[in-house]
């Protein structure tokens, strides 16, 4: 009976080193405001990602993630510097709007769902004086979708939504990373899905 217990003990911390980094120094230069909110910050980027309802409800092929970035230098942000690394190490990029529609009624219960959720990224840029948006995706009836958001000024900030789909449409519990790689900053924040 000790030994079951004690083997249950060895494996349930397995499986916990496994959906979090052995420690937080796989990240560096981020810091956890609660659960699931993460922020980046160095003298290049300054980067926050908000997914407090996609830590618990990530059996779907969805993920949404609230996001605001701000880089040193004026600029353009284009939907091609984000991406999520999976489990197993494969990147996973934003995707297209047609894809993003053809699953619009996931999308609406997703949105739906997460709205409870919602909290405002700009009080995490207090330096920002002007706010673009990240209209990588629109439902029909929402406006036009946007390639690129703008950094008008010198640490501005853009925020919005991103949303990522599952090669295997559903996401396993544990560790991900949100990357942002871009000519005027890196970051790379952990996302962990319980």
């Amino acid at each position: 009976m000790v030994r079951l217990a004690l083997a249950v003990l060895v494996a349930s911390a397995a499986l916990a080193a496994q959906s979090r980094p052995a420690d937080d120094k796989a990240f560096p230069r981020t810091k956890s405001f609660g659960r699931a909110t993460i922020q980046y910050q160095d003298d290049t980027a300054h980067v926050v990602a908000l997914y407090d309802y996609s830590q618990r409800n990530h059996d779907g092929a969805w993920l949404v993630v609230q996001t605001g970035v701000s880089v040193k230098k004026r600029t353009t942000i284009s939907r091609e510097n984000f991406q999520l690394a999976m489990l197993d190490g494969r990147m996973v990029p934003l995707p297209s709007q047609q894809t993003f529609l053809a699953d619009s009624q996931q999308i609406t219960k997703l949105r739906q769902n997460a709205r409870i959720f919602d909290k405002d990224v700009k009080p995490y840029f207090p330096a920002s004086t002007h706010t673009d948006l990240l209209r990588f995706f629109a439902l029909p009836g929402e406006g036009t979708v946007r390639t690129l958001s703008f950094v008008l000024e010198e640490r501005a900030v853009v925020t919005g939504d991103l949303y990522f789909k599952s090669p295997t449409l559903r996401w396993e519990a544990g560790t991900y990373r949100l990357v942002f790689d871009h000519e005027g900053g890196h970051a790379e924040l952990p996302i962990r899905l319980e």
